[in-house]
């Protein structure tokens, strides 16, 4: 069995389950590891000195996975797959918490108080949901079936909060559509 260290966080199953990642701090140097499912240590991910890794999220394919990593004063979205990794975004701001699409083509994150979704292929960021005061905990919808025009049949859920309306569940259509409120904390 793989030894925890104290802080290790951000525990992510691979779609597979062979697999298991979690953020690994440690005095400035942070790290993903990958760890096998029998519990042990397969693959140190990420390592860097200038900070820490969060937010881990496998695709689907269970290929890739991302991770949002601090540096030069903000988190940007991060890329692994075996061929090595590699910096999605790089922006001014916060990018964290992201969330794979089901073909694994997309990740919608938060970037500061507002959703958006980046084209892992080409890079094309279109922010989702831009209104509230704050936007964390997304997560992506499963298909049922694999339909011609992916972002046509998922959903994205995340809690947002405005000073008006407190916070809640909300439900999004991918393309940016049809954001509703499902559940209400004033």
């Amino acid at each position: 069995i793989a030894e925890s260290v104290k802080g290790d966080s951000s525990p992510a199953w691979s779609p597979d389950i062979s697999k298991a990642a979690l953020v690994r701090p440690g005095g400035g140097v942070g790290q993903v590891l990958t760890i096998e499912r029998m519990g042990h240590l397969y693959t140190d991910v990420l390592r860097t000195e200038i900070g820490p890794g969060t937010d881990v999220s496998w695709a689907p394919n269970a290929l890739t996975m991302a991770f949002a990593r601090f540096e030069n004063d903000s988190y940007n979205i991060w890329v692994r797959d075996y061929d090595g990794s590699r910096q999605l975004l790089a922006s001014p701001t916060d990018d964290r918490e992201p969330a794979w699409s089901p073909d694994s083509h997309r990740i919608a994150f938060v970037r500061e108080t507002a959703l958006y979704i980046v084209d892992v292929d080409t890079n094309t960021v279109t922010p989702i949901a831009t209104g509230a005061a704050s936007v964390r905990a997304v997560a992506w919808s499963p298909w049922l079936d694999l339909p011609e025009d992916p972002l046509s049949r998922t959903r994205i859920a995340y809690i947002g909060w405005t000073d008006a309306n407190g916070s809640g569940l909300h439900i999004i259509d991918a393309d940016g559509t049809n954001d509703r409120w499902i559940v209400r904390h004033a």
